[in-house]
């Protein structure tokens, strides 16, 4: 899919609004690669939150990847929290020059005290000239712990359903400062 309009770049324009459950965000990358076609892009979202724990979302960007291939890919987005239970679900369509891009996303959490147990679904496929391939098809389970607001440890399992891509454990512990 389309790398997106990440925060944290250069050259990086971002306007981030909130109004009453509206938030929306904008935001320009204007980049320019010495030897290459500009790979400036521009990206629009906006999701509503209703008070009973539904959240509407969806988004736009376009752009270039610098190798002169137009990129673009919207994304609609739905998640619903009640109590300790949280179910979101992503969609992403697009086209990355000749090929035609979509994909979706499921996740599962629930939390209990200070453990938090995850699951997430991922899928992408693309097309070009008639010819289907998965790109990304996997499932993860991953476990949380936070001791305070500061340190937490996490561990989780990535379950690969391509038969190119292995398996991934990682496990790790986190400090905020």
């Amino acid at each position: 899919m389309v790398d997106g309009n990440k925060d944290k770049r250069e050259n990086n324009f971002l306007y981030i609004g909130e109004f009453n459950n509206l938030a929306i965000a904008t935001n320009y990358i204007a980049e320019n690669n010495s030897g290459t076609k500009d790979s400036n892009s521009i990206g629009f979202a906006a999701q509503y939150s209703f008070p009973f724990g539904l959240n509407l979302g969806a988004g736009y960007v376009n752009g270039n990847d610098g190798a002169d291939i137009d990129t673009n890919q919207f994304n609609l987005a739905i998640s619903y929290e009640l109590d300790n239970i949280y179910a979101g679900a992503t969609y992403a369509n697009g086209k990355h020059g000749d090929a035609d891009l979509n994909g979706y996303e499921l996740a599962a959490a629930y939390t209990f005290n200070q453990f938090t147990a995850r699951g997430v679904y991922n899928f992408q496929q693309s097309e070009t000239n008639n010819a289907t391939t998965d790109e990304v098809d996997y499932f993860a389970l991953e476990g949380l712990y936070k001791f305070n607001k500061s340190l937490r440890t996490y561990i989780g399992y990535k379950f690969q359903q391509l038969d190119a891509k292995d398996d991934e454990l990682q496990a790790g512990i986190r400090y905020d400062f």
